[in-house]
Order: C-alpha cells, then sequence, then structure tokens
C-alpha cells in the first residue's frame, strides 16, 4: 500500500508534465512540482511517512524508489 501510494503520486506527476508541455503551462509546473516533492518526501524513510513501511518491506526498493524520485526532482528543477 505505501508504495502505491508513492506511485500513484508520480502518475499525478506524470499527467501534470503533460499539461506543462501543452497549454496549461502553468498549473502544469506547480502541479508537477508539489506532486514530485510529495513523492520525494513521502519516500524518505523516517517513521510518519511511508518510506518508513517500505523500507522495512524491501530496502532495494525503498532505495530505488528515494534515488528514482530524487533524480526526477533534480530533472524538474533544470527545466524551471
Amino acid at each position: 500500500m505505501a508504495v502505491s501510494g508513492v506511485v500513484l503520486v508520480l502518475l499525478f506527476a506524470g499527467r501534470f508534465y503533460y499539461m506543462s508541455t501543452m497549454e496549461i503551462s502553468e498549473m502544469g509546473n506547480i502541479g508537477l512540482g508539489m506532486c514530485l516533492l510529495s513523492a520525494f518526501f513521502d519516500s524518505i524513510p523516517i517513521p510518519p511517512l511511508n518510506g518508513k513501511d517500505i523500507w522495512d518491506w524491501n530496502k532495494r526498493a525503498s532505495i530505488v524508489l528515494l534515488v528514482a524520485t530524487f533524480a526526477l526532482n533534480l530533472y524538474w528543477l533544470m527545466l524551471m
């Protein structure tokens, strides 16, 4: 369930990325930033966040998800 929460936010980020490439660029950029930051912070393995449940379930999946969301955030910052 914890992984699906982070992946769902990343799917919303994909929708906002599509919006940012179309005519609704401001709303797309804001939504994309919110989704990517939310997914990144939610994948950090500290107890109140979903990242801790993912870490307890599978450490490799937690590291992959954390690195992937961090890389997506860096990519988004370079686009800005």
